[in-house]
């Protein structure tokens, strides 16, 4: 259960960075 937490915090981190990304591009 831990694991599927870390890989979803994980997934929402890269998909936040993503977005961060194309607004200062």
């Amino acid at each position: 259960m831990k694991k599927r937490i870390l890989l979803v915090d994980g997934y929402n981190m890269i998909a936040f960075w993503q977005e961060t990304r194309q607004l200062f591009k």
